[in-house]
Protein backbone atom coordinates (compact mmCIF):
# COMPACT_ATOMS: atom_id res chain seq x y z
CA UNK A 1 0.00 0.00 0.00
CA UNK A 2 2.77 2.77 0.78
CA UNK A 3 4.80 1.49 -1.94
CA UNK A 4 2.34 1.88 -4.30
CA UNK A 5 1.86 5.82 -3.20
CA UNK A 6 5.37 6.27 -4.45
CA UNK A 7 3.97 5.75 -8.14
CA UNK A 8 4.06 9.34 -9.75
CA UNK A 9 1.52 7.80 -11.95
CA UNK A 10 -1.01 6.87 -9.66
CA UNK A 11 -3.99 8.62 -8.55
CA UNK A 12 -2.99 8.25 -4.99
CA UNK A 13 0.33 9.42 -5.68
CA UNK A 14 2.27 11.26 -2.42
CA UNK A 15 5.84 9.42 -2.38
CA UNK A 16 6.80 11.91 0.49
CA UNK A 17 4.07 10.12 2.88
CA UNK A 18 4.95 6.58 1.51
CA UNK A 19 8.91 7.34 2.28
CA UNK A 20 8.10 8.79 5.43
CA UNK A 21 6.08 5.96 6.73
CA UNK A 22 8.23 3.20 5.22
CA UNK A 23 11.02 5.30 6.94
CA UNK A 24 9.09 4.54 10.23
CA UNK A 25 8.97 1.70 9.12
CA UNK A 26 12.97 0.91 8.65
CA UNK A 27 14.17 2.67 11.34
CA UNK A 28 11.45 2.89 14.57
CA UNK A 29 12.47 6.50 14.61
CA UNK A 30 10.32 9.45 16.08
CA UNK A 31 8.44 11.26 13.24
CA UNK A 32 9.61 14.96 13.97
CA UNK A 33 13.27 13.20 13.64
CA UNK A 34 12.31 12.22 10.26
CA UNK A 35 11.11 15.66 9.48
CA UNK A 36 13.82 17.40 9.96
CA UNK A 37 16.19 14.65 8.11
CA UNK A 38 18.42 16.20 5.67
CA UNK A 39 20.18 14.34 2.99
CA UNK A 40 23.24 15.25 4.19
CA UNK A 41 22.51 13.06 7.11
CA UNK A 42 22.60 9.92 4.74
CA UNK A 43 26.24 9.07 4.63
CA UNK A 44 26.70 6.67 1.49
CA UNK A 45 30.32 5.66 2.51
CA UNK A 46 30.29 4.53 5.66
CA UNK A 47 26.22 3.35 4.89
CA UNK A 48 24.86 5.81 7.69
CA UNK A 49 21.77 7.14 8.02
CA UNK A 50 21.85 9.04 11.01
CA UNK A 51 18.48 9.94 12.90
CA UNK A 52 18.48 11.92 16.58
CA UNK A 53 22.25 11.95 16.68
CA UNK A 54 22.52 8.22 15.98
CA UNK A 55 24.25 6.68 12.86
CA UNK A 56 21.81 3.58 12.20
CA UNK A 57 23.08 1.57 9.58
CA UNK A 58 21.90 1.98 5.71
CA UNK A 59 21.40 -1.14 4.21
CA UNK A 60 21.17 -1.80 0.13
CA UNK A 61 17.57 -2.72 0.59
CA UNK A 62 16.96 1.24 2.22
CA UNK A 63 19.20 2.64 -0.37
CA UNK A 64 17.22 1.20 -3.34
CA UNK A 65 14.23 2.60 -1.68
CA UNK A 66 15.78 6.36 -1.21
CA UNK A 67 16.53 5.39 -5.06
CA UNK A 68 13.01 5.08 -5.68
CA UNK A 69 12.21 7.85 -3.76
CA UNK A 70 14.05 10.04 -5.17
CA UNK A 71 13.28 8.95 -8.83
CA UNK A 72 9.55 9.57 -8.14
CA UNK A 73 9.91 12.99 -6.15
CA UNK A 74 13.51 14.54 -7.13
CA UNK A 75 15.10 16.81 -3.97
CA UNK A 76 13.82 20.21 -3.76
CA UNK A 77 15.82 21.57 -1.39
CA UNK A 78 18.59 19.87 1.46
CA UNK A 79 15.10 18.45 3.40
CA UNK A 80 14.69 14.64 2.48
CA UNK A 81 10.64 14.91 3.38
CA UNK A 82 9.94 18.69 2.20
CA UNK A 83 6.70 20.41 2.22
CA UNK A 84 5.23 21.57 -1.04
CA UNK A 85 7.09 24.57 0.09
CA UNK A 86 10.42 23.43 0.61
CA UNK A 87 10.30 23.95 4.71
CA UNK A 88 9.60 21.36 7.32
CA UNK A 89 6.08 19.39 6.89
CA UNK A 90 4.00 19.54 10.10
CA UNK A 91 3.54 17.13 12.21
CA UNK A 92 -0.14 17.30 12.00
CA UNK A 93 0.02 17.61 8.29
CA UNK A 94 2.45 14.53 7.83
CA UNK A 95 0.38 12.52 10.31
CA UNK A 96 -2.44 12.71 8.05
CA UNK A 97 -0.35 12.18 4.38
CA UNK A 98 0.95 9.11 5.98
CA UNK A 99 -2.81 8.32 7.05
CA UNK A 100 -4.10 8.89 3.73
CA UNK A 101 -1.34 6.68 1.94
CA UNK A 102 -1.46 3.60 4.37
CA UNK A 103 -4.91 3.26 4.96
CA UNK A 104 -6.78 2.82 8.52
CA UNK A 105 -3.95 0.46 9.80
CA UNK A 106 -0.56 1.63 8.92
CA UNK A 107 -0.23 4.84 11.30
CA UNK A 108 2.68 6.39 12.66
CA UNK A 109 2.41 4.84 15.57
CA UNK A 110 1.54 1.56 14.03
CA UNK A 111 4.28 1.63 11.64
CA UNK A 112 7.53 2.74 14.34
CA UNK A 113 5.47 0.33 16.99
CA UNK A 114 6.36 -2.63 14.63
CA UNK A 115 9.87 -1.59 13.67
CA UNK A 116 10.70 -1.46 16.95
CA UNK A 117 9.38 -4.85 18.06
CA UNK A 118 10.52 -6.58 14.79
CA UNK A 119 13.97 -5.33 14.97
CA UNK A 120 14.90 -4.45 18.78
CA UNK A 121 18.82 -3.16 17.50
CA UNK A 122 16.71 -0.43 15.91
CA UNK A 123 16.11 1.23 19.49
CA UNK A 124 19.07 -0.26 21.24
CA UNK A 125 21.06 2.72 21.45
CA UNK A 126 20.09 4.11 24.64
CA UNK A 127 21.40 0.33 26.28
CA UNK A 128 24.72 0.37 24.33
CA UNK A 129 25.30 3.79 25.35
CA UNK A 130 24.78 2.65 29.09
CA UNK A 131 26.88 -0.57 28.88
CA UNK A 132 30.00 1.08 27.98
CA UNK A 133 29.59 3.75 30.06
CA UNK A 134 29.39 1.05 32.95
CA UNK A 135 32.43 -0.67 31.29
CA UNK A 136 34.33 2.82 31.78
CA UNK A 137 33.51 3.54 35.33
CA UNK A 138 35.14 -0.03 35.73
CA UNK A 139 38.47 1.33 34.32
CA UNK A 140 38.32 -0.39 30.50
CA UNK A 141 40.73 1.26 28.71
CA UNK A 142 39.72 3.20 25.35
CA UNK A 143 41.10 0.37 23.09
CA UNK A 144 38.52 -2.26 24.78
CA UNK A 145 35.64 0.14 25.01
CA UNK A 146 35.83 0.99 21.00
CA UNK A 147 36.16 -2.98 20.08
CA UNK A 148 33.37 -3.37 22.15
CA UNK A 149 31.53 -0.97 20.28
CA UNK A 150 32.31 -2.19 17.32
CA UNK A 151 30.92 -5.59 18.22
CA UNK A 152 28.08 -4.32 19.37
CA UNK A 153 27.61 -2.25 15.62
CA UNK A 154 28.35 -5.23 13.86
CA UNK A 155 25.44 -7.25 15.52
CA UNK A 156 23.03 -3.96 15.08
CA UNK A 157 24.16 -3.92 11.40
CA UNK A 158 23.33 -7.52 11.28
CA UNK A 159 20.02 -7.05 12.94
CA UNK A 160 18.62 -4.21 10.95
CA UNK A 161 19.79 -5.82 7.13
CA UNK A 162 18.06 -8.81 8.07
CA UNK A 163 14.72 -6.83 9.17
CA UNK A 164 14.96 -4.72 6.14
CA UNK A 165 15.42 -7.97 4.18
CA UNK A 166 12.47 -9.37 5.56
CA UNK A 167 10.54 -6.01 4.76
CA UNK A 168 11.40 -6.69 1.11
CA UNK A 169 12.79 -3.08 0.92
CA UNK A 170 14.65 -3.72 -2.54
CA UNK A 171 11.75 -4.87 -4.20
CA UNK A 172 11.65 -2.74 -7.88
CA UNK A 173 8.07 -1.89 -8.28
CA UNK A 174 6.91 -2.29 -11.58
CA UNK A 175 6.52 1.01 -12.49
CA UNK A 176 10.23 1.90 -11.80
CA UNK A 177 12.86 1.51 -14.43
CA UNK A 178 16.31 0.50 -12.59
CA UNK A 179 17.79 3.88 -10.87
CA UNK A 180 21.03 4.90 -9.44
CA UNK A 181 20.64 8.56 -8.66
CA UNK A 182 21.57 8.93 -5.13
CA UNK A 183 24.72 7.47 -6.30
CA UNK A 184 24.80 9.70 -9.20
CA UNK A 185 25.32 7.04 -11.91
CA UNK A 186 21.27 7.24 -13.12
CA UNK A 187 21.08 8.09 -17.12
CA UNK A 188 17.05 8.36 -17.20
CA UNK A 189 16.68 11.16 -14.26
CA UNK A 190 17.23 14.69 -13.94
Amino acid sequence: MLLRTMDPGSAEADPVAAMLGLSLLAYACRLPSLLSMRWSDIDLIDHLIWIDGQGLPLTNAFAVLLEHYLHAFPPIGPLVFPGADGQPLSLRRANARIADAGGEVWTVEFLRETAALSCLALVSDPWVSDRLAELADLGADPALLASVRGEYEAGIRADVVRYHAELHLDRRPDWLEPCNQLRGECDGCD
